[in-house]
């Protein structure tokens, strides 16, 4: 309990715990509360449990007003931002598994001008592919870890497919996996670009505009 709250500090009765986390979580937290001229305590004992009380001196606002002003303020600064990137309508595909993460990516992609057909899942983005027109879609967004057919998987179907937009299309990865290795695995499937996830639209943007043609 005396070393809650410093860094690199970890419970280690457990033996099966061993390594995991980092030690700086609560630590963090401290720093947090002790920037905002508040303090964080915790009551806690073993095989109860743990409560952690956080207090913080903060003035009561009208959140409707500060909300409405912080959206357009964010509005304006997209906006400001995202002007620079207009794709004249081209039509990409985007297979992704989660509603709101196709939601978001949608979004983003209107944004800029660019028409947007959805998959689900790998198989159904490959189907769609295989079904439309050649040279339908500019580029092909694709989610790494879905059911049916993961995004390797896909990309590699998808340049496999005898037409030539197959083995021409730009196809970006969109994952949450960070790691340079897996970057670098990417590439041996045929994809041509990796934007990781939460996606920073700028990062997309400049993505697609290096690799769209």
């Amino acid at each position: 309990m005396p070393h809650l709250f410093e860094t690199f500090t970890q419970e280690t009765r457990d033996r099966f715990n061993l390594g995991k986390g980092s030690g700086l979580g609560l630590a963090i937290c401290k720093n947090l509360a002790s920037m905002m001229n508040g303090t964080i305590e915790v009551d806690s004992e073993v095989g109860k449990g743990s409560t952690f009380t956080v207090e913080l001196p903060l003035t009561v606002g009208n959140a409707a007003e500060d909300m409405a002003e912080a959206s357009t303020i964010e509005k304006r600064a997209m906006g400001a931002r995202h002007c620079a990137y207009d794709f004249g309508g081209k039509r990409v595909l985007v297979a992704e598994d989660n509603a709101m993460n196709m939601e978001i990516a949608c979004y983003l992609l209107a944004k800029v001008n660019l028409a947007v057909d959805g998959a689900e899942n790998g198989r159904q983005a490959l189907e769609c592919f295989e079904a439309s027109p050649e040279g339908t879609y500019a580029a092909f967004l694709t989610d790494i870890i879905m059911p049916e057919m993961n995004g390797l998987e896909t990309a590699a179907a998808i340049r496999a497919l005898d037409r030539d937009d197959a083995k021409n299309v730009p196809i970006i990865a969109m994952s949450a996996n960070a790691f340079e290795e897996d970057e670098r695995e990417s590439v041996r499937f045929g994809i041509d670009a990796y934007v990781v996830k939460p996606i920073d639209p700028e990062t997309l943007y400049r993505t697609l505009e290096s690799t769209l043609k």
